[in-house]
């Protein structure tokens, strides 16, 4: 299989990349942990929390399934038939490698290079993954948007609601400019300069994809509704741990928290997204009045809960036959310029 020039330039090797990531991970941690007194998160603890933890943990499951669901839909609609099963089974063991991989998006890359052996041209199969991840990071800002009003009744300090407003506002404005764009780039009296950056190579490809889905109800209505689906499902998950702790907080401000942790470790700056992801929950529970002892163990609950979630991704690839084996090794040395 012919890798594309953009895979092959010059790169910091990736021993040293992981290094970095886990050193910025545990760092992170180290100092969430300085915060906090260690007798306080023991004392907290429940043992509600374990069966609120497997039961988190199935809850989970259901992003991948349907993010198969949402990419299979996809690729049936852009002409690539694929069958649901194959992409179900691709975006579970996507979801072990955003566990396992240095970067939270390592899944992604693993995705493109499986649609890529599908027999999908290298353009079509990093659109259909990226448009899959568009639809679901425009669901995160609704689902944030959806709690904002809870989140406000139940701030400590309410001047931080203009916070949450911008960032959430902003996020729609610029999921739907991006849409914009894509039918922009249709108009015959666009200038030609402009034209052309639109329609260069991967750009022109992702941005005629997603007109396919903006101009397609039925399609629009499969990504949008499973994707607010699965992302709400994270809310779920730890207002659940909350519960099991004694947290007595509703629903409605998880929606905006945890849209927002999630959406903070599409950054590939830590390992998997650990330390980030726990730094912004417990920094956005505190905000509304959790404790940081409770909030931690939360958090930690969570990222737990993701592995346990992305076990049947790793027994996927165990048995899978060695094209799989060879495309992860293939997504360990792309997924961080794909």
């Amino acid at each position: 299989m012919n890798t594309p020039s953009w895979l092959r330039r010059p790169r910091l090797p990736s021993w040293l990349i992981t290094c970095v990531k886990i050193a910025i991970s545990l760092i992170l941690l180290i100092i969430l942990f300085s915060h906090v007194d260690v007798g306080e998160m023991i004392g907290a603890l429940s043992i509600d929390l374990i069966p609120a933890l497997l039961f988190g943990s199935l809850l989970l499951m259901i992003q991948s399934i349907a993010i198969g669901y949402r990419w299979h839909a996809l690729l049936n609609a852009l002409g690539h038939n694929t069958t649901f099963g194959w992409a179900m089974g691709r975006a579970f063991i996507g979801t072990f490698f955003n566990q396992c991989l240095p970067s939270s998006i390592g899944g992604d890359g693993y995705r493109v290079i499986m649609a890529r052996r599908q027999g999908l041209e290298w353009q079509d199969a990093v659109s259909s993954v990226l448009v899959e991840r568009y639809t679901g990071i425009v669901c995160l800002f609704i689902i944030a948007s959806l709690g904002l009003i809870p989140l406000a009744l139940a701030l400590t300090e309410t001047t931080l609601i203009w916070l949450f407003v911008l960032v959430i506002i902003g996020g729609l404005v610029g999921a739907f400019a991006i849409a914009g764009l894509a039918e922009i780039a249709s108009f015959r009296k666009v200038p030609g300069l402009i034209r052309r950056l639109l329609n260069a190579w991967i750009i022109g490809r992702v941005l005629a994809d997603m007109r396919r889905v903006i101009r397609s109800r039925r399609l629009l209505l499969i990504l949008g509704l499973s994707g607010l689906l699965s992302n709400a499902t994270t809310a779920v998950v730890v207002w659940l741990f909350g519960l099991s702790l004694g947290v007595e907080l509703g629903l409605g401000p998880y929606l905006s928290i945890m849209s927002l942790a999630v959406l903070a470790t599409v950054i590939p700056l830590s390992l998997a997204g650990w330390g980030i992801r726990e730094g912004v929950i417990v920094l956005l529970l505190g905000a509304v009045g959790v404790a940081e002892a409770e909030a931690l163990v939360m958090s930690l609950a969570f990222g737990l809960a993701l592995l346990l979630s992305s076990i049947p991704g790793g027994i996927l690839l165990w048995r899978s036959v060695g094209g799989d084996r060879e495309a992860m090794n293939e997504a360990l040395e792309t997924t961080d310029d794909t």
